[in-house]
């Protein structure tokens, strides 16, 4: 079957295993899976016609479970058990889900609405503070000023500390 085989290179895959899983099907299989006419995928598995780049790195595909240089961001990932990617600098242990990948966009919004809420939760908690202060401080200084235009002595005595906030 493979006489004379052109293969392109690809690295990190053996050639051998490429051609062992091409061998492993029908030709007639293989070529009604790709969308190829019969004629076509039997000369490039007889080695006649050189291979193209995408049939061998989809088989290649197959044998290594790693995406070939064409898959644009996600290169060099990885499947594991065939639903979940996992890649170079992926922090999340189990790797991403199928499904996952489509809601990419909405994870990264969710992101920037999550730190956007900090930034404002933080700011809040600081203004809070100044006007707890500024109330203090305005308190106390309106029972001195009641005692001074008054003359009255108040029940209640302006306390001499700030309290801890």
């Amino acid at each position: 079957m493979f006489r004379n085989v052109r293969l392109p290179y690809c690295p990190g895959v053996n050639q051998a295993a490429v051609v062992h899983v091409a061998g492993e099907f029908k030709a007639y299989k293989l070529a009604r899976h790709y969308n190829v006419p019969l004629n076509k995928m039997k000369a490039w598995l007889a080695g006649d016609e050189a291979m193209p780049l995408m049939l061998y790195e989809l088989l290649a595909f197959r044998v290594r479970c790693e995406l070939p240089e064409t898959a644009g961001l996600f290169a060099g990932w990885n499947i594991v058990n065939g639903e979940r990617f996992t890649g170079p600098n992926l922090d999340h242990k189990g790797g991403l889900h199928w499904s996952d990948i489509d809601r990419m966009p909405e994870f990264r919004r969710a992101d920037s609405v999550a730190t956007k809420q900090a930034d404002l939760i933080e700011r809040l908690m600081k203004e809070r503070d100044f006007y707890k202060r500024q109330c203090w401080l305005e308190t106390r200084h309106g029972l001195v000023l009641r005692q001074m235009f008054d003359g009255t002595s108040s029940d209640r005595k302006p306390p001499r500390q700030q309290p801890n906030l």
